[in-house]
């Protein structure tokens, strides 16, 4: 099943909608403008949300941005969910159950997480508000990756491992200059890994490859 939108604005807008097609393996929602879930999406498939779907966010009326509106929720009832995004303001929530959630810059640009400015950003209180058990971010596709001041709190609700890639040909991962804390974290990047400030996981293992 997919809902796409090319032409004009290219924005999508969603209101109360439940996926319920158990003979579907994947459910793709596009914009080639913003994505806008304005109440809660329930589904029982493995879920694609893409905004800015050619990449061209700068050329476009609007930004290509996933917006969850506020108080609302994306269910995947235990599917993986998959975002590709020029950026996301959670508002809302994430839940994905026992499954796990995969996030993409759109444009091939960089990701920040924390306290930290990029072209995708999941602050420290978005990232409070999504509940997976793995979450990745980041592919062969990602620049950098920025991450500043993360605090245990703030991935509490993502039970299983945080996977950071920056895969792309010269790309890098660098912990800014405020400390961050993990339960369990493992980055892999092709040209490096800087660390500013004091990484520390506090349950599980701390993986770290810089030359993939």
């Amino acid at each position: 099943l997919s809902l796409l939108t090319t032409g004009g604005s290219g924005d999508l807008e969603l209101n109360e909608t439940e996926i319920s097609a158990e003979a579907l393996a994947t459910t793709t929602i596009s914009a080639t403008g913003d994505l806008k879930i304005n109440e809660n999406l329930l589904s029982n498939t493995l879920l694609d949300l893409i905004s800015d779907n050619d990449g061209l966010n700068v050329g476009n009326t609007n930004d290509g941005d996933l917006i969850i509106a506020l108080g609302k929720v994306v269910d995947t009832q235990g599917n993986n969910l998959n975002i590709k995004a020029n950026d996301i303001d959670l508002l809302g929530s994430l839940n994905t159950g026992a499954a796990s959630l995969n996030v993409l810059v759109s444009d091939e640009g960089d990701i920040g997480l924390g306290n930290t400015s990029h072209d995708l950003n999941l602050s420290k209180g978005e990232l409070s508000r999504i509940f997976t058990t793995d979450l990745t971010v980041g592919d062969t596709t990602t620049a950098d990756i920025f991450v500043n001041d993360i605090e245990t709190a703030d991935t509490e609700n993502i039970s299983g491992m945080i996977y950071l890639k920056a895969l792309n040909d010269g790309s890098k991962v660098t912990f800014e200059e405020t400390e961050s804390v993990f339960k369990t974290l493992d980055v892999s990047t092709n040209n490096g890994i800087i660390v500013q400030s004091n990484l520390t996981t506090e349950i599980g293992d701390l993986k770290l490859e810089a030359d993939l």
